[in-house]
C-alpha cells in the first residue's frame, strides 16, 4: 500500500522534488512508510505530520467492542458505516503485522515529525472487564504515552500539539476549526 501511495505522490509532484506527508490514526503509520519510500527514491520529505497515530510497533488490534463503541457514537447505521468499520478492523490487524524494521526503506531517516494528539481518552461505556482500549486510545494524561514509540522509531524528538476530542472525534464538526489551526501550526514547525 505504501509503495503504491508513494508512486501516486511522485506522479502528482510533476517534477517537484519535495513534499510533506501525514495521516490520521493508522494513516499516520502508512504516511511514515510512504515518506521513507519517497526519500529512498530521491524525493525530499522535510517532515511528517502524525494525527493521533499509534506507533508502528503496535501489538494489539482494536477489539470488536472498541470498534462497536466508536461507531455507536456516529449517525444511524448505514452500509458506508459498516464498510468503514470493516476497513478499520482490517487496517488495525495489518498494523499489528507491520514490521518497520523489515521495510525496504528501513535505512531511511526522517528529519522532522510533529504529532497532533487528541486531548481526551476514548473509553468503552459499560464495558466488560478487560475490554477497555489500550493505553494509546485511553491514556491521555501524558503525551509520553503516544510519543515514546514514535521517538524510538524515528530516532528524533517529536513535538506534540494537543487537539480537542478523542481519537474518533478528530474530524468532528465541533473540532475541525481548532484541529485545522493545529495542523497549520504543525506544518509551520516542519
Amino acid at each position: 500500500m505504501a509503495q503504491h501511495y508513494a508512486g501516486l505522490i511522485r506522479g502528482r509532484l510533476a517534477g517537484r522534488s519535495e513534499c510533506l506527508v501525514g495521516g490520521w490514526s493508522i494513516g499516520g503509520v502508512i504516511a511514515f512508510e510512504v515518506a521513507r519510500q519517497l526519500i529512498a527514491s530521491g524525493t525530499s520529505v522535510p517532515g511528517l505530520v502524525l494525527i493521533d497515530s499509534p506507533d508502528p510497533e503496535t501489538t494489539t488490534a482494536l477489539s470488536d467492542e472498541v470498534l462497536d463503541a466508536a461507531f455507536s457514537t456516529k449517525s444511524s447505521p448505514s452500509r458506508a458505516m459498516e464498510l468503514a468499520r470493516l476497513s478499520i478492523q482490517h487496517a488495525t490487524a495489518a498494523l499489528v503485522d507491520y514490521d518497520p524494521w523489515s521495510s525496504p526503506a528501513r535505512h531511511v531517516l526522517l528529519a522532522k515529525a510533529v504529532i497532533l494528539r487528541s486531548r481526551e481518552g476514548f473509553f468503552v461505556k459499560n464495558a466488560k472487564l478487560g475490554v477497555q482500549p489500550d493505553a494509546f486510545l485511553g491514556d491521555r494524561a501524558s503525551p509520553e504515552t503516544i510519543i515514546r514509540g514514535w521517538e524510538k522509531i524515528l530516532g528524533i524528538r517529536v513535538p506534540v500539539l494537543d487537539i480537542p476530542g478523542n481519537h474518533f472525534e478528530v474530524f468532528d464538526r465541533r473540532y475541525v476549526g481548532e484541529v485545522s489551526n493545529r495542523l497549520l501550526e504543525a506544518l509551520r514547525m516542519l
